[in-house]
C-alpha cells in the first residue's frame, strides 16, 4: 500500500501537504489545502451534470476559473466520491483531505 504514494510538491503550494496516488495511468494528488476534489478530465467521471450555479475555484498556482459541471468518481470498488468538480483548465487531479475525512 506504501508504494500507491509518493510525494508530490509541483502541483502544491508551500502550506499544504499532498500525496500522490496513482490509479492506472492516472495521477490523483491527495491535496491537504484543496477544499473539492477536482478532475481535468471528463472521462474520469460519471452522472456528469451541471452545477445549480458556476463556482469559482483557485488553483494551487493562484488563477481562478469558474466551474460549472461535477460528477462522480470511483477511485476503486469500494470508494466512489460525489460532487467532484470539473476544471479542465487544471492539469491536476486533486482529492481533498477534508472531504475524504467527512
Amino acid at each position: 500500500m506504501a508504494s500507491m504514494f509518493s510525494s508530490l510538491t509541483t502541483a502544491c503550494n508551500f502550506n499544504a501537504i499532498c500525496f500522490s496516488y496513482q490509479q492506472g495511468n492516472n495521477v490523483w494528488i491527495l491535496d491537504s489545502r484543496a477544499s473539492d476534489h477536482m478532475s481535468y478530465d471528463a472521462n474520469f467521471l460519471h452522472n456528469l451534470r451541471p452545477l445549480d450555479a458556476p463556482v469559482t475555484v483557485s488553483l494551487p498556482n493562484g488563477q481562478r476559473v469558474k466551474v460549472s459541471h461535477c460528477g462522480t468518481l470511483n477511485l476503486n470498488n469500494w470508494i466512489e466520491l460525489e460532487n467532484v468538480r470539473l476544471v479542465p483548465h487544471f492539469k491536476y487531479n486533486l482529492l481533498s483531505v477534508k472531504q475524504l475525512a467527512r
